[in-house]
């Protein structure tokens, strides 16, 4: 990787900027506003590169410069190495009033206004005073991200690639006496070093032989594994805004219980149908240590890692596989 953060080509952002005026012509808009805030908002990131983080607010009008605004003004600097096809200033003191100025210097006061993302009433309301019309493209947008690009996909390969490192090292390591924020601890291990980042990891133990627990939790507790018990985890570990996503059930230190080994009709059904996702994924464990865990045997026909691990294949590698422009 020559560039200190991955990038998308070039030509792939050309594409999607000319996707998105496609829509505003459609729709009739010659201005656009489009809002992320607190980490929620993936139109900022797909149109400027930059991930939301506290607040992004994003004026596009074709034919000009898009401006990025970014709160707080130590997220600034970093937003201008980022998103280099933008002119990227700060928001405060108040992002939707800097967006709104902005917009009415570019001759949108009256005009059709299109607006991306969850911008909350009181901003929707300041924005409506100037436009003559706020037009809601969230669904356009949508979409447009329906059908992935060749880049696309790549990124989410290595997104599913370090979603499985993940589930890897929970199997790896996960034992009696390990508590679940430990667990948590675990799976970000396996891929924060090589660029990862958390969209989510939950977890829920119960012992196998009185289960009380149906699905992971959000909030880990302290709860600490024991022998016999079920954990099951959903993981989804991403690679800038493109994650994988996995869910598994392993058996602590102890073989599955008959019970925890029944599948729902659905299951059956669900399993004979091919498919190529998630990548396959190798144990970390070595060959000559026994794991910890292993999966219920619902799991384990299904389990790419477990069939990886069984032909002695690897996972793709994010550092090789990591887009540039």
């Amino acid at each position: 990787m020559t560039e200190p953060y991955p990038r998308f080509s070039e030509r792939e952002m050309a594409r999607r900027r000319a996707a998105i005026e496609a829509v505003m012509d459609e729709h009739g808009v010659a201005h656009l506003l489009v809002y992320g805030a607190n980490r929620f908002g993936s139109a900022v990131g797909w149109l400027t590169r930059w991930p939301v983080t506290r607040e992004a607010l994003v004026v596009v009008t074709p034919g000009e410069r898009d401006v990025l605004l970014v709160d707080f003004y130590n997220h600034v600097p970093n937003a201008t190495r980022i998103a280099t096809e933008c002119d990227v200033r700060p928001a405060a003191p108040l992002g939707i009033a800097t967006a709104v100025e902005e917009l009415r210097a570019r001759g949108a006061a009256g005009a059709r206004v299109g607006l991306i993302g969850p911008l909350g009433h009181r901003a929707h309301a300041r924005l409506a005073d100037l436009a003559g019309e706020v037009v809601a493209l969230d669904a356009e947008y949508t979409r447009l991200r329906l059908v992935k690009s060749a880049e696309e996909l790549d990124w989410l390969r290595v997104g599913c690639a370090l979603t499985d490192a993940a589930v890897e090292a929970l199997r790896a390591g996960a034992r009696p006496g390990v508590d679940e924020r430990e667990l948590g601890a675990l799976v970000e291990g396996a891929y924060v070093a090589r660029g990862g980042t958390t969209h989510i990891h939950y977890f829920a133990a119960t012992p196998m032989a009185a289960p009380a627990q149906a699905v992971p939790a959000q909030w880990p507790s302290t709860r600490r594994l024991q022998a016999g018990d079920a954990l099951t985890c959903e993981i989804s570990a991403a690679w800038f805004d493109h994650p994988g996503q996995l869910l598994r059930t392993f058996a602590v230190d102890a073989e599955p219980t008959p019970r925890s080994t029944r599948s729902p009709p659905w299951s059956a059904r669900a399993r004979r149908r091919p498919t190529s996702w998630p990548p396959r994924a190798s144990s970390r464990t070595p060959a000559s240590r026994p794991a910890t865990t292993s999966c219920t045997a619902s799991s384990a026909a299904t389990c790419r890692p477990c069939s990886a691990r069984r032909a002695g294949s690897s996972p793709p590698s994010p550092t090789s596989r990591s887009p540039r422009g």
